[in-house]
């Protein structure tokens, strides 16, 4: 009966001994595990970034020969990344393509925008007031192309503050950077009156003469026209010199028909023909190039940050996870799964804000600070 305790006490001794192996076993288990998930999501990181920075040589059109950018390497998306053309008599086109919006107040910019895209993606006005007050950028897939159409605000409004119509026009460049394929310049049938000499004259500020080689005019209000070739020859002469600027390009779209998509695979093949006559190139200027290089300045320092701060975040529930592993017994596989839920889900959410980095940076002026930046992001989405 004596040897019986002692042997007993021995058997529970080496018991609770192997029961503690087996639980520092299983926390050395786990920080290998965290240390594979971080290294992993490191490596990841890195090359997706390294992807983003992948830069051409090549320059956009109409600056190739300004001596101020000769050094500037230019992002090879200003081609559009051209298709093979699939007989000698079509152009070739362009699978990503970027369209710019422009026109006087109530001429039909949102409404040929929801025509192209096929979907109601602008606000449009309802009557002659202006109804679009921000620049606001859309994408869709077209075609075997993806379009992204930056449509203006009331830029050619004059009740709007001088303020605003110069941040608007700063947010139209960063959304249509490194620059635009094609820019669409929407006049409404009928008389060319006085507002709309005076909205042309602004898209040639706003842009620069070199433009026009980019520039196709769109006719709205298709319906009250019957042949659009025989009105346009019979226009006045205020309208003809416009349409000299532009090459003679112009298109009609009937918007109170969107189902047709004929008239926007019409626009788009017109889109191709004049971006192959420029040579496969956007437009550009020197200010669109200044604004990429905010742009992507402002993005690798937003990066920054929420990569510090993802790896803050995994830190912590690393830290809270680690205490409650210790102490727990029964729960532990329940508590296993949750760090592994919680830590998807900080990486889920960084994720997500680093992908939205390049609309924040575009929606802010030259002039605001990287501090202002993050003080106004991080209020809007409640970061600490």
């Amino acid at each position: 009966m004596n040897d019986t305790i002692p042997r007993t006490r021995r058997r529970t001794e080496n018991r609770l001994d192997q029961l503690a192996t087996y639980q520092t076993w299983n926390i050395l288990q786990l920080q290998l595990s965290f240390s594979l998930l971080f290294a992993d999501f490191t490596r990841k990181t890195i090359k997706t970034l390294l992807q983003g920075s992948d830069q051409s040589p090549r320059t956009c059109a109409s600056l190739s020969s300004t001596n101020s950018i000769k050094s500037f390497n230019y992002s090879k998306s200003c081609t559009g990344g051209r298709k093979r053309r699939s007989s000698k008599n079509e152009p070739p086109t362009v699978s990503d393509v970027r369209l710019v919006i422009v026109g006087r107040t109530g001429a039909g910019k949102s409404s040929s925008g929801n025509t192209i895209l096929g979907r109601d993606a602008f606000r449009a006005a309802a009557s002659h007031s202006s109804v679009t007050v921000e620049c606001t950028k859309q994408q869709e897939k077209l075609s075997d192309r993806t379009v992204t159409l930056v449509d203006t605000p009331g830029i050619f409004d004059t009740s709007e503050a001088d303020e605003t119509v110069k941040r608007e026009i700063s947010k139209c460049i960063n959304m249509s950077a490194p620059g635009p394929h094609a820019i669409l310049l929407v006049i409404k049938v009928g008389p060319f009156s006085a507002e709309e000499r005076d909205a042309v004259k602004k898209v040639e500020e706003i842009f620069g003469k070199e433009a026009w080689k980019y520039t196709i005019i769109l006719f709205t209000h298709g319906d009250k026209v019957d042949d659009i070739d025989q009105a346009v020859q019979e226009a006045g002469e205020d309208l003809k010199v416009v349409l000299e600027k532009a090459g003679k390009r112009y298109h009609i779209f009937n918007n109170c028909q969107a189902n047709d998509r004929r008239q926007v695979l019409d626009l788009l093949q017109k889109v191709d023909t004049m971006v192959d006559d420029n040579g496969g190139q956007c437009y550009s200027n020197i200010t669109y190039l200044e604004a990429v290089k905010m742009l992507d300045q402002r993005e690798s320092e937003l990066r920054e940050v929420y990569q510090k701060k993802l790896e803050e975040g995994i830190k912590s529930v690393e830290s809270k996870y680690e205490k409650l592993l210790s102490e727990a017994q029964q729960e532990r596989e329940q508590v296993e799964k949750r760090l592994q839920s919680e830590l998807e889900e900080v990486k889920r959410y960084y994720h997500a804000l680093e992908s939205g980095v390049r609309h924040v940076v575009e929606q802010i002026g030259p002039a605001e600070s990287f501090d202002e930046i993050l003080n106004k992001f991080h209020e809007t989405l409640k970061l600490n």
